[in-house]
C-alpha cells in the first residue's frame, strides 16, 4: 500500500497472497495513489514516482480480481510495470506497461493453503512464464544469492538455475 504519493523502485519482487483458514485475500497485493485520502476529492495529493521491474504480482482463493490497483488523483502520478507478471481482470489504470505478462499463472513451486507451506521459486516447472522474461538490471543476485547473470533474468525474487 502506498498512498500520498512518494518513490518507489522495485526490481526482482515477488508480492504474492493466498486465502488459507486463517485469512481471506481480500486486498490486491499492491496499491499505489498520489492522495493522502484516495476518493477524497478534497486530499493533498503528491507525486508519484513508481518503477516496477521484473515484478510478480500474484494472489489466490480469494475475492480479488486485480493485484494492481492504481488512483491518480493529482497530476504528478508516474508508474510503470516493466516485465512484470501480474494477475487482473482490469489493467491499471495510468501506468505505462512493457513486455508485461497477465494473467499466467506463475507456477509457484508450492502452494498448500491447508498445510500453510509456501515457496515461491519457479524451478520445478520449466514451461513457468516467468522463467526467462524478464530484462537486465543491476541486481545480480537472486534472494537466495544465486547468479542472475546468466542468460535472461527471471521475473521475481527466485532465479532458476
Amino acid at each position: 500500500l502506498a498512498k500520498g504519493g512518494g518513490q518507489y523502485q522495485l526490481i526482482h519482487c515477488t508480492l504474492a497472497t493466498y486465502s488459507n483458514q486463517f485469512i481471506t485475500h481480500g486486498d490486491p497485493v499492491l496499491f499505489l495513489s498520489d492522495a493522502e485520502e484516495p476518493g477524497n476529492p478534497t486530499s493533498a495529493t503528491e507525486a508519484l514516482n513508481a518503477g516496477f521491474t521484473n515484478c510478480i504480482f500474484w494472489g489466490s482463493n480469494g475475492f480479488v480480481d486485480d493485484e494492481i490497483v492504481t488512483h491518480k488523483q493529482g497530476n504528478q502520478f508516474s508508474v510503470t510495470l516493466d516485465h512484470c507478471l501480474y494477475k487482473a481482470q482490469t489493467d491499471p489504470s495510468d501506468v505505462m506497461t512493457i513486455s508485461v505478462l497477465k494473467n499466467l499463472d506463475p507456477s509457484f513451486d508450492s502452494v498448500d493453503t491447508q498445510e500453510n507451506y509456501y515457496d515461491f521459486h519457479i524451478t520445478h516447472n520449466a514451461q513457468a512464464p516467468g522463467l526467462d522474461a524478464g530484462t537486465a538490471t543491476s541486481l545480480l543476485t537472486d534472494l537466495d544469492g544465486k547468479n542472475r547473470n546468466v542468460g535472461i533474468p527471471d521475473h521475481g525474487c527466485y532465479e532458476k538455475q
